[in-house]
């Protein structure tokens, strides 16, 4: 009997301990299960908010083309859309597209009899609400003559601090005199000089302080194009901030510009990063790999990485120094001399590349590439001559 006991005992025990390992063992594959759930929900969110970019960037090009309007302004032409056309509802041009009256076109153009010479800066005060005005005294009386006869009222700036090269009108709050006027804090990085028209002179941006890395942008400026970047980035709505959402892979992104002439820098703010690349890349490039790192024969960017190192088809060479969050690296892309060349937190790095290596590769875009969940830059100013 008690033989038969303590074998009933070890029964229960082997049965329990096996009850245990395979408790255990489904609460294994129900975490593991949880985990995959979670990781493919992830997926299906990175995939929609890259398709909603992509819907929301596409909505505006059909917008624009549904709504195109042709001009002859004097001889000039421009094309635009209506909404543009009506943006200040007290305007002539609002009142002339409102669908108040009849227009007549010639060959689809509307033609107007003024002076179309200036008409590109009415367009822009319209287009995105402040525009960069040349401080030659006349061309700048000739163009606030031309707003006042299409009745629209460009407000000037508050003249404080130094006398600036070019102004920025806009229909935004101003500083007050008691707000001192500051310079990009980048303007002296070295060679190659943009004193040919001078930087412009910036207003402090609301939400920084004056000690903050403001946005000098003019009436036109590059942002991160939704349509040319990776599934695993995210693209702010303001266009200037791009993050990472893979934990194991690279993504790039295009700014929504590309050059083939002039001179262009961008300063660009390290938010966070694991491993990122800076630099300039044209149309083409894969976006899952990191910039400059594709094979000889295919389309290739021209990266300066974190890590202190240029890449360019794969080839890789010590350059400049390491960066880590909160630096701010300006890409300086001069497409006249065919020079690229970098700075850290205003200290200019010297020529990264030259010659064919950015010729060959016109139009450039600004560029960059994230490795790593959370990564992320931010466009904080940038001047185009």
């Amino acid at each position: 009997y008690q033989r038969r006991v303590h074998g009933d005992l070890k029964v229960a025990e082997f049965t329990n301990h096996q009850s245990q390992y395979m408790q255990s063992e489904i609460d294994r594959i129900l975490c593991s299960l949880d985990q995959y759930n979670a990781s493919l929900r992830q997926d299906v969110e990175q995939e929609r908010r890259a398709l909603e970019n992509e819907k929301n960037a596409m909505f505006n090009i059909h917008k624009f083309q549904h709504n195109k309007v042709k001009l002859d302004v004097g001889g000039y032409y421009f094309s635009t859309s209506l909404d543009t056309l009506r943006k200040e509802p007290t305007s002539l041009l609002a009142s002339m597209f409102s669908g108040r009256y009849p227009l007549h076109s010639d060959e689809g153009r509307y033609f107007i009899d003024r002076n179309g010479e200036y008409f590109n800066y009415i367009l822009d005060y319209l287009r995105d609400g402040s525009v960069i005005l040349p401080v030659n005294p006349d061309v700048k009386d000739q163009i606030l003559k031309e707003a006042e006869y299409y009745m629209i009222k460009l407000h000037p700036p508050v003249e404080v601090g130094e006398e600036p090269k070019y102004y920025r009108y806009s229909w935004e709050e101003r500083p007050t005199s008691s707000t001192p006027i500051q310079r990009n804090f980048l303007d002296n990085i070295g060679t190659p000089s943009f004193s040919e028209p001078p930087p412009q002179h910036i207003w402090p941006t609301p939400g920084l302080s004056v000690t903050s890395p403001l946005v000098p942008f003019a009436s036109k400026f590059d942002k991160w194009d939704p349509l040319y970047t990776s599934k695993h980035n995210t693209i702010s709505a303001d266009g200037l901030t791009v993050t990472s959402d893979s934990s194991h892979s690279s993504s790039s992104t295009l700014s929504d510009r590309g050059y083939s002439n002039g001179r262009h820098r961008w300063d660009i703010r390290i938010n966070r990063l694991r491993d990122i690349g800076v630099g300039v890349a044209p149309r083409g490039i894969d976006l899952d790999r990191m910039l400059g790192t594709t094979p000889p024969g295919k389309a290739s960017g021209l990266c300066y990485h974190s890590t202190a190192r240029t890449f360019i088809t794969s080839q890789r060479a010590e350059y400049g120094q390491e960066f880590i969050a909160d630096d701010v690296i300006s890409i300086v892309l001069d497409m006249d001399r065919k020079e690229l060349r970098f700075a850290k937190n205003g200290q200019d790095l010297g020529i990264a590349f030259e010659g064919s290596a950015v010729s060959q590769r016109a139009p450039l875009y600004l560029a960059v590439s994230l490795y790593g969940r959370d990564s992320s830059v931010t466009i904080v100013s940038q001047e185009h001559h």
